[in-house]
């Protein structure tokens, strides 16, 4: 899930991906739309299509934040 909010902008340092950073990312976007109870590992795919939706409104949040 994290990795599908972030896509296209992830942070790194020096070519190496800052996880932490990307959590913390993507948790406040979904904690943002009430939702924070969508597992962060959870696969995109896996979940029904309303909260993939939610994915793509928490990808777009996140995006305007940075």
């Amino acid at each position: 899930m994290t990795e599908n909010i972030l896509l296209g902008f992830e942070p790194s340092r020096r070519g190496v991906l800052q996880l932490a950073k990307m959590r913390r990312t993507a948790g406040a976007a979904l904690a943002e739309l009430q939702r924070a109870e969508i597992p962060l590992e959870a696969r995109a795919g896996d979940l029904p299509v309303a909260l993939q939706q939610l994915v793509e409104i928490a990808r777009a949040l996140a995006q305007a934040d940075t």
